[in-house]
């Protein structure tokens, strides 16, 4: 099950790196650290303060099946359901973290407003951080909660 994960996110990946490729002729419009880091690594970075990285180690093993929770079926439900809380704190810290990132191009562009080549660039930046976000939910956020939902659901039957 792992393996197949990995592939099908590696598939998903080089899609949407491809189509930008050939969307764009070049990669580079597509990158920009700071949206990058507002968007993706500070939501990963708060949610380490939540939960502590031992026990986020332990909610993706248990996207797998590995929980490490023993024989018991007790703190295998208790590990799952930690583990959905964990993924949806992240797609939360991560919309509002996108939000903020948002609002903060937006403000740049209002103070820019008068240098209309400015504006360009600075929607594409700014529309950059959803796209961040979106890859986010696609590829770690919705696959690990569908796995995790998959797994509880077995386990109640």
């Amino acid at each position: 099950m792992k393996t197949r994960f990995i592939i099908i996110v590696m598939v998903i990946a080089a899609a949407f790196v491809s189509t930008m490729y050939l969307a764009a002729g070049s990669l580079s419009w597509f990158i920009d650290l700071p949206s990058f880091a507002l968007a993706v690594v500070l939501p990963v970075i708060v949610a380490a303060v939540i939960f502590s990285p031992g026990r986020q180690r332990r909610y993706f093993l248990a996207v797998f099946g590995r929980s490490g929770a023993g024989a018991e079926a007790d703190s295998e439900d208790k590990i799952i359901g930690e583990a959905l809380l964990f993924f949806k704190t992240l797609s939360s810290l991560a919309a509002v973290c996108t939000a903020i990132t948002i609002l903060i191009g937006l403000i740049s562009i209002l103070g820019n407003v008068r240098n209309n080549d400015m504006i360009g660039s600075g929607l594409a930046v700014m529309l950059l951080a959803p796209l961040y976000c979106l890859l986010l939910f696609l590829i770690v956020i919705i696959p690990c909660r569908t796995l995790l939902l998959r797994r509880k659901e077995m386990r109640t039957k």
